[in-house]
Formats: C-alpha cells, structure tokens, sequence
C-alpha cells in the first residue's frame, strides 16, 4: 500500500510503534523526494493497532 511521506515521516511520535521496514521505506522515498511510500499493509496495520489515537496524525 501507498503512504504519504510527510504524514508519517515526520510523525516522530509514531516512531516507537513503526516497524523498521515501514520507517526505512518512508525515509528512502523522502530521501529520494518522493511523497509516498510503498510500504506492506501488514506493517501498517501493526503501526495503527499499537499507535494511541492522541498520536495518530488524521
């Protein structure tokens, strides 16, 4: 699935319930100057179950 980089990237607060494979590919595509990212949905859903509501950027 796709993710706006800026969302989440720059969401420090969601850095403790990110997997690492989500986290390196928001940076590789802001390093690359892309704004999404490819991640897995599995990662992402894992992100948002452990992430609290008052974090989650929306």
């Amino acid at each position: 699935m796709k993710i706006d980089v800026n969302t989440f990237y720059h969401c420090q607060a969601l850095y403790p319930y990110m997997p690492r494979p989500l986290f390196d590919a928001l940076e590789a595509a802001w390093l690359a100057g892309c704004s999404c990212a490819e991640v897995s949905e599995a990662d992402f859903n894992s992100m948002k179950q452990k992430a609290p509501a008052e974090v989650w950027p929306e």
